[in-house]
């Protein structure tokens, strides 16, 4: 899916009124408390400097894309050291307070904005290559996953620290589709094609909410995972979701796998191990 400049402008303008208007909100209290049940779960704050990290790296990306040069990060060469690099950054940014994080993203966020309304079609098609992710990512995907970053992949977890329902239920129909589209480029580059050489799988992703949904397709190559608008007519599998609230959940650890089984928001046209054999190897770290 293509976006035009001006809906860059409406969905950073929106995302950032919603993102606002959870953090505003976290009790002075409310940052020291973890965003999950496990021991290893970041905290609010942590988690929030993590954020800060990634789309500071990704306007880092951007600028050098667009310089043509490589993108160098001290001690990030393979996708395994992503983990030891989040730890790095956190450290180091959780010593600032909250509210300097904040004014810190909502910085990063508006560069990433101001920054499409300037690219012509062929800077944004401009590629570079990340550690973390399966194959070099284009300009446009950059601006892309910050949206998508911060909007969705951690848009449930940061309010799971003070009980808050997840971001994006905050948004409206038009921006959850465009959520979902930029969702699915971004979960097709952490796909671990090191970790089967030999598998070609193309899945069908379905949301069926008809304001907010639609169909899309990933591949699973040996040369790294791939999105695409659509179903694929050739496609392995088929998953099924009633809404994007399902989808999201499901992918973010919001709602559990069973329960989304269980309860018919989610559906699969094989057996649904065989389906998450593959699917689980689209992730930013390793598998476990």
């Amino acid at each position: 899916m293509q976006f035009a400049t001006q809906q860059y402008t409406d969905d950073f303008t929106e995302f950032e009124s919603a993102l606002a208007e959870f953090l505003h909100h976290v009790p002075a209290d409310g940052w020291s408390n973890p965003t999950g049940t496990r021991d290893k779960d970041w905290t609010l704050h942590e988690t929030l400097a993590h954020v800060v990290s990634v789309a500071r790296l990704f306007n880092e990306a951007m600028t050098a894309a667009l310089a043509e040069k490589p993108l160098v990060l001290p001690n990030f060469i393979r996708r395994e050291d992503l983990r030891e690099w989040n730890i790095v950054q956190i450290a180091a940014l959780v010593k600032t307070s909250p509210a300097d994080l904040m004014s810190m993203l909502f910085k990063a966020l508006n560069a990433a904005r101001d920054r499409a309304k300037t690219l012509s079609p062929e800077q944004m098609a401009m590629t570079i290559a990340l550690p973390v992710y399966n194959r070099p990512v284009p300009v446009r995907d950059l601006i892309d996953f910050q949206l998508s970053h911060a909007g969705i992949v951690h848009a449930a977890q940061l309010p799971r620290a003070i009980d808050a329902a997840p971001l994006w239920t905050r948004y409206s129909d038009p921006l959850t589709r465009r959520q979902l589209d930029r969702f699915m480029r971004h979960f097709s580059v952490a796909y671990w094609n090191t970790l089967a050489p030999e598998q070609h799988v193309t899945i069908n992703m379905v949301v069926e909410h008809p304001a907010e949904g639609g169909a899309w397709h990933l591949v699973a190559a040996p040369d790294g995972g791939r999105a695409g608008d659509g179903k694929a007519a050739d496609a392995d599998y088929t998953v099924t979701f009633t809404d994007a609230n399902a989808l999201f959940g499901v992918f973010t650890v919001a709602v559990p796998l069973k329960e989304a089984l269980s309860s018919g928001a989610m559906t699969t046209s094989d057996d649904w191990r065989t389906v998450f054999k593959v699917l689980r190897l689209f992730s930013a770290t390793p598998p476990g």
